[in-house]
């Protein structure tokens, strides 16, 4: 027989076979084996029930230790909101709440403490400390707290005061070392007059607590005569996350006492309470342990000491000659343990009646087993089906549908538990991963967010520093940019020369020293030590704490020298990465903030790709400004053989000329006038030569009378001074900035000069049109042509043209070869948006 493809019939099948089997073999097994069932039944009844005695015990330790920290928690909770409050509120409250330190009077044994009969809260100063302008402040400050220390005593809101452990005392103690102390019960009197009060820093400030947790004190006996207390120590920052003093507040441990001895978890169970130093706490019954202990009972001080250093747990020991269970469990952030005993005898008393209880039903189970077996073969088969569907089947089927909608992309798909069984935790398990897979999707799809917010703030750092090629506004532009992705108080750009560094720009906020103080500053790369090795390694650097006394720091403060006390007083976290340009290192950014361990490796990976991108403009703009200048002095020398050539000539012959004209003045008067016309003609050349020159040094012009009047003129000058012929189509004025007018002139009087000069040609054409938004310039000449290509050192036209356009945002195209002249192209921004 072929069996069924689908789970459910092959189910049936299976359970159908297995029952027959099941009927055979059970009728022998029963009989044979029940009576050891029932003794094995009866021990494990036994174990069964101590070993739920144990849990429960434990369960029951934790919970009532729990309900002990939920108390405490509950004033904790309150003095760290007054702590987080009291300046926020001082510094808005109207100057008429503020103390009076004229309230002050001396006591008899030379302390301060308030005499002010309508006094909120005590204030105490001991004897050997003076009243300072700091002690005045933190009293002033501190006068917020008449108003905050009643209402934290009170019980919370909705809350009787047997919920909560009575908070009996506030105080605040001031780094500058005055308390202010609630209520005011004589508190100043019932102290020693030179008793030291002083808001440790290396204890509760940012060195001993810097997370700001609360700390809970032992129990101790209150001077006031009030019993056991505990203190909850919290500390007090202002509005400027300065340190400033500890918020005490003292709770009487009568409510724990009592707790303690109203916890009875069996008849003859009791609880007792060990405080963090492992000494036991008096309660009803603390006399019954300490007595145990004095006998000697070597376990149970094995126990208690073990206690004051494990959380949790559970131990069997002898106490008054009864077998006990101590189940203990730590009271979270208090430190004490609270723990609750049980005698186990207590935790078994069923033992015995379910062993009885075992026999008699064994008896009719043995009697009854066959007829059930029978009814229950037929049950089975008829339930079978629905329970099969039920409790595996549709399960399945759950879990399948769920895997498809995963499978289909669906990460928030869940199954339905249906059962506590395997199945069950399969769903759950299922559910589980689908959960992480969703959230690791999420994860993954912030991370890329985030990294795509990392790429877009580089590429807007590159074309922001790519928008200038003017040194000095590059390093402002670097700075700027570099604290949209690292946030720093302080930064710089320094550049090798030599072996120094030299800060050529710098930002400081809110520092001990301006801007101008650091720049120009020099350091030397040998004492920069280790700092250097990473610079020269092309890697970045990173101290956590420049007062520390890693190699980087110590290089630090020696580098640094004099300025580490002025200058860099400030700087605790430090980070630099290297300026790079070619593979050499010619510099590099470094950054500081005031607080230690502020960066990290990411901020690192961020910098570095900064700073290759500043490299590469800070090189360009070195040598811009370098090409400027040699552009300049070109210019100049261009200049100089220009007068030479044709104002010097012509100065000359106006000086032959005159002395011609003046010789034939005394010997042939008639015949002046040719000498003169040569003296007039060259007067004129040499003037319109000198006009020339005067244009293209300071073509202001170009604003008032316009691009096509400057380009004519230049044409003509050409034409008269090299005899070439340049043939000019000039559109109608374009309605464009200064800027790009001159840009173009510079370009076409750049481009004619350079085929007088070096081409060798005969004929220019020189066109300007307007065409889509763009203003289109061609220069054209049948010279001896070049390659493009070629190197020409010295020779900066060609860079100085694309330069310019580039930095209208424009294009520069140039077509030439040996012997076939030479065609440039000018394309530039005609719109409204040109710049």
């Amino acid at each position: 027989m072929r069996m069924p493809r689908r789970l459910g019939p092959k189910l049936h099948l299976w359970f159908v076979a297995f029952l027959l089997l099941l009927g055979g073999a059970t009728a022998g097994v029963v009989l044979l084996g029940f009576e050891r069932s029932q003794d094995n039944a009866s021990a494990r009844s036994s174990e069964g029930l101590e070993d739920q005695g144990r849990q429960q015990l434990e369960f029951f330790a934790g919970a009532q230790a729990q309900v002990g920290y939920l108390q405490f928690a509950s004033i904790a909770s309150a003095a760290q909101q007054v702590a987080q409050v009291m300046f926020p509120i001082q510094d808005t409250a109207a100057p008429n709440t503020h103390w009076d330190p004229s309230h002050l009077t001396a006591g008899s044994g030379g302390q301060l403490y308030d005499a002010n009969t309508a006094r909120v809260t005590d204030v105490f100063i001991p004897n050997f400390q003076e009243l300072s302008p700091a002690i005045e402040q933190d009293l002033r400050d501190s006068a917020v707290l008449d108003g905050l220390f009643p209402a934290l005593l009170k019980p919370l809101p909705g809350k009787a005061r047997a919920d909560n452990f009575d908070a009996i005392a506030a105080y605040f103690t001031s780094v500058s070392g005055a308390v202010r102390y609630y209520p005011p019960d004589g508190f100043p009197e019932r102290i020693e007059p030179d008793t030291p009060v002083h808001a440790d820093p290396a204890m509760f400030g940012p060195e001993g607590n810097p997370e700001r947790k609360t700390f809970w004190s032992a129990p101790y006996e209150d001077i006031a005569g009030r019993g056991l207390v505990m203190t909850a120590v919290t500390p007090v920052y202002d509005t400027n996350d300065q340190y400033r003093g500890t918020l005490g507040v003292d709770l009487s441990m009568a409510q724990l006492i009592d707790q303690l001895d109203a916890v009875q978890p069996t008849d003859s169970g009791f609880a007792f309470y060990i405080d963090s130093n492992g000494s036991l706490v008096q309660s009803g019954s603390t006399p019954r342990v300490a007595a145990e202990v004095e006998r000697q009972n070597a376990d149970l001080q094995r126990i208690l000491q073990t206690m004051t250093w494990t959380t949790h747990g559970t131990e069997r020991t002898t106490i008054e000659g009864r077998e006990v269970f101590i189940s203990y469990a730590t009271m979270e952030n208090v430190g004490g343990r609270l723990a609750v005993v049980a005698p186990v005898d207590e935790l078994t008393t069923q033992a015995a009646a379910v062993a009885d209880e075992i026999d008699g039903e064994g008896n009719r189970t043995v009697a009854a087993t066959l007829g059930v077996m029978g009814i229950f073969f037929l049950a089975a088969l008829a339930s079978v089906a629905y329970f099969s569907r039920k409790l595996l089947l549709k399960p399945i089927e759950a879990i399948v549908a769920g895997t498809n909608e995963v499978g289909a992309g669906n990460l928030q798909a869940r199954i339905r538990v249906h059962s506590e069984d395997e199945l069950g935790d399969l769903a759950r398990s299922f559910n589980a991963m689908t959960a992480q897979l969703d959230l690791a999707h999420q994860d993954m799809e912030a991370r890329v967010q985030e990294r795509t917010r990392e790429l877009r703030a580089l590429l807007d750092v590159s074309n922001v520093m790519s928008s200038t090629l003017d040194l000095d506004r590059l390093l402002g532009v670097i700075l700027e940019q570099l604290k949209v992705a690292v946030d720093y108080t302080g930064a710089s750009v320094l550049v090798v020369e030599g072996e120094q560094l030299i800060t050529r720009e710098s930002r400081a906020q809110g520092g001990p020293a301006p801007r101008e103080a650091l720049v120009d500053q020099r350091f030397s790369i040998t004492a920069l030590g280790p700092i250097w090795d990473a610079m020269s390694a092309a890697k970045p650097i990173i101290i956590d704490d420049a007062h520390g006394e890693t190699p980087a720091a110590q290089s630090f403060r020696e580098a640094t020298g004099p300025l580490y006390d002025t200058s860099f007083a400030g700087v605790r976290s430090f980070l630099a990465v290297p300026l790079m340009s070619n593979d050499r290192v010619t510099g590099m950014l470094a950054m500081s903030q005031d607080a230690p361990g502020m960066f990290t490796d990411h901020h690192a990976r961020l910098a570095i790709a900064i700073a290759a991108q500043a490299g590469i403009a800070l090189e360009n703009a070195y040598l811009l400004e370098q090409s400027q200048h040699s552009a300049a002095l070109e210019e100049r020398q261009r200049l100089a053989r220009e007068l030479h050539d044709s104002v010097s000539q012509a100065l000359y012959g106006i000086a032959l000329g005159a002395r011609t004209a003046r010789k034939r003045l005394d010997s042939d008067p008639t015949n002046l006038a040719e000498p003169l016309d040569y003296v007039l003609s060259l007067a004129e050349a040499g003037l319109t030569e000198m006009r020339a020159l005067i244009f293209e040094l300071r073509p202001d012009s170009i604003e008032t009378e316009g691009l096509v009047a400057a380009l004519g003129r230049q044409v003509a000058a050409t034409r008269a001074r090299y005899g070439v012929a340049v043939n000019a189509a000039l559109a109608d004025e374009p309605d464009v900035p200064v800027g790009t007018k001159e840009a173009l002139y510079r370009i076409a009087q750049e481009a004619m000069h350079n085929t007088v000069k070096h081409a060798r040609a005969t004929n220019i054409d020189l066109s300007l049109e307007r065409h889509n938004g763009h203003l289109h310039m061609h220069v054209a000449d049948d010279g001896l042509g070049f390659d493009p290509a070629g190197e020409f050192p010295g020779h900066l036209g060609l860079r100085s043209m694309r330069e310019r356009m580039v930095a209208l945002g424009g294009t520069f195209e140039i077509w030439s070869a040996p012997g076939e002249g030479t065609r440039i192209k000018v394309t530039a921004p005609a719109g409204a948006g040109a710049k």
